[in-house]
């Protein structure tokens, strides 16, 4: 089950994640043990990549390749 994304998602802006599986260009990330649903601007993503959070929007985190 995924973490909803809410008054924390501001929080983890800057903070490392990985993903659990391809973003294509959306999919699930890792941050602190917690399952998030992200999007990748810079497209499809494999997983396992380190990722960094840059933004977020209601419902998923914004997160580019580090």
């Amino acid at each position: 089950m995924a973490a909803a994304v809410g008054s924390e998602a501001r929080e983890l802006i800057g903070k490392s994640a990985e993903a659990l599986t391809i973003l294509s260009p959306s999919g699930y990330v890792s941050v602190d043990g917690k399952r998030y649903e992200a999007f990748c601007q810079s497209g499809q993503v494999p997983a396992g990549a380190d990722l960094k959070i840059i933004d977020a929007d209601s419902f998923r985190l914004i997160v580019e390749i580090k």
